[in-house]
Order: C-alpha cells, then sequence, then structure tokens
C-alpha cells in the first residue's frame, strides 16, 4: 500500500511506501516514472529558457514546479526567476516628504480579469490581464535621476504596495482616488463582486516615487 507523501515533486521519492508492503517491481516502476517526469520537466525548462532569452533577453537561473493533481490542471505549472543587474538601484524606502507617486497605467485589470474568467462573470466592455514586461519602461526614466522608490503593485495591489512603501520609508502617503487611472470594466466588475480595484493584483504595472518638481519631466 502506499500513501501520499508531503512532496509531490518530480523526483524520486514520490511516496512513502511501507517496505514489508511493497515489491521491487513496484519500487522499480516508481522510480521509472519519476525519471521519467523529471526528463519531462527538462526539456519544457529548455524550451521556457529558450523562448525568455529571446523575448526579453533575461536568461532563466531557477525556477519551481508543482505537481497538480489529475484533472486540475492539464498541463504543468513552472515558475521561473530571473536576476537583472542594473547600475542604478532603486528600493521602495525611499520616498521623502512632498514626492509625488506615479503608476504606470490603469489598475486592477489582472486580478480581475482572472476573477470574471474564473467565475463565468458576463458584463459589457473588455476585461483583460494587464501582464507585460516592465524592464523598457523603467529603463527610460532611470537616468532622469528624479525617481526615489518604487514598487511593483502585484499581491494586494496599490494599496498593499504603497502602504509598505510608506511604512519603509517612515511616511503617510494621501491618495486622490479620482486621479488613479481605472478602466470602467474594472469599475463595473469590481463594483459587482463588491472589491476595491486598489486592492486587486497588477501584473504589468509600476508604482513610482518622484521628485514633485520632476514629476511632470517623468511623464513625459
Amino acid at each position: 500500500a502506499l500513501s501520499a507523501g508531503a512532496s509531490l515533486t518530480p523526483s524520486p521519492v514520490i511516496a512513502t511506501t511501507s517496505p514489508s508492503a511493497c515489491s521491487a517491481r513496484t519500487i522499480a516502476s516508481l522510480c521509472s516514472g519519476a525519471t521519467r517526469a523529471k526528463t519531462r520537466v527538462s526539456r519544457i525548462a529548455a524550451r521556457r529558457a529558450a523562448s525568455s532569452r529571446v523575448a526579453s533577453a533575461a536568461p532563466v537561473i531557477t525556477g519551481d514546479t508543482k505537481v497538480m493533481g489529475r484533472g486540475e490542471i492539464d498541463g504543468m505549472v513552472i515558475n521561473t526567476c530571473g536576476i537583472g543587474f542594473t547600475p542604478i538601484l532603486v528600493r521602495d524606502n525611499g520616498l521623502s516628504a512632498g514626492d509625488r507617486i506615479i503608476v504606470t497605467g490603469s489598475i486592477a485589470e489582472h486580478g480581475l480579469a482572472v476573477m470574471a474568467a474564473r467565475h463565468g462573470i458576463e458584463f459589457d466592455g473588455e476585461l483583460l490581464s494587464d501582464v507585460a514586461p516592465l524592464n523598457g519602461l523603467i529603463a527610460s526614466v532611470l537616468d532622469t535621476g528624479a525617481i526615489t522608490a518604487m514598487k511593483d503593485p502585484t499581491r494586494g495591489g496599490v494599496s498593499s504596495a504603497l502602504h509598505e512603501m510608506a511604512t519603509k520609508s517612515g511616511l503617510s502617503i494621501v491618495l486622490r482616488e479620482r486621479d488613479i487611472p481605472m478602466t470602467a470594466a474594472v469599475r463595473s466588475v469590481g463594483e459587482l463582486l463588491g472589491i476595491d480595484p486598489l486592492h486587486v493584483a497588477n501584473e504589468g504595472k509600476a508604482l513610482i516615487g518622484v521628485r514633485a518638481d520632476r514629476a511632470g519631466e517623468v511623464l513625459d
């Protein structure tokens, strides 16, 4: 008899076994299946690494795999991670009193698009995920010397990201909600679900702290 172990990663140790109840053939079969899974993972990882280098000139150096239960996801979910090098390092704790916050586009599209698709919500208008690379956009403003802090409003949304920036910088941030870019579709789905878009995840946006006298220059 086999009982599932805590880890379902594709390695030879994929289950806990009772030696007296497990034959040599069963053990060999388990190891053979794990080897095939590792081979498939290697092939997929190699293809994704090659496509990433072509897309953004950023080599994939590490990652993680999760094996889902049968029927949950028809395929493999792979998380990759890369390291970037920059001559200008901007942290999320450098805000000063009087700085302005610039958000690089309309917010909450990714999180609400995923929720709407998952729950089959129909509404007027188009709602698409904002997944996009940010390296080119950020590079275009870094050398202005006007950037004081920066953060991506992913998990927890704009509200969580700004709260963390303010806490780390030892300041408070005042938001003018009417000035925060938001599409009609986001407002509609947010109201329908009773969710504040400020708390919804984004995947292709950045929050940039800018010196007040240089905000116009960065926006241009």
